[in-house]
């Protein structure tokens, strides 16, 4: 990643695809610099917020998280776009904050507005008639 090698794919990652907002293309490279980009603004893993602001508050006692890098050049931070590890009853409830618009006994947990924008679809899908 980091533009220096292609991805999985074969696919060089230091470019573009297309001019913003004219391709949509889900990007495991995007998400691998966006936990970089959190850990190096913030101080903190990704992880570790998430679980002491959202997951530990709603019971979520038993997730985690794989890493990425600590070879020594990079990291390890917190694998942004794979291996998180949970059970379904614990899933659940994540599912239930959701459900409940952010709000968990009373406390707005996650904002209403990331809830309503990250659960609405990105792009014109058709229904199959």
């Amino acid at each position: 990643a980091l533009g220096r090698s292609p991805n999985r794919f074969g696919k060089w990652t230091d470019q573009l695809l297309g001019e913003p907002g004219s391709v949509w293309d889900y990007s495991d490279p995007a998400m691998c610099h966006l936990a970089l980009a959190f850990a190096s603004l913030s101080g903190r893993e990704m992880s570790d917020l998430m679980q002491e602001r959202v997951l530990g508050p709603i019971g979520i006692e038993n997730l985690s998280s794989d890493v990425q890098g600590g070879s020594g050049f990079l990291g390890p931070h917190t694998n942004a776009h794979t291996g998180v590890h949970v059970s379904a009853r614990e899933l659940a409830r994540f599912g239930y904050l959701m459900l409940r618009r952010g709000a968990w006994e009373g406390r707005q947990l996650v904002p209403e507005w990331w809830v309503e924008l990250s659960s609405r679809s990105s792009q014109a899908l058709k229904t199959l008639a």
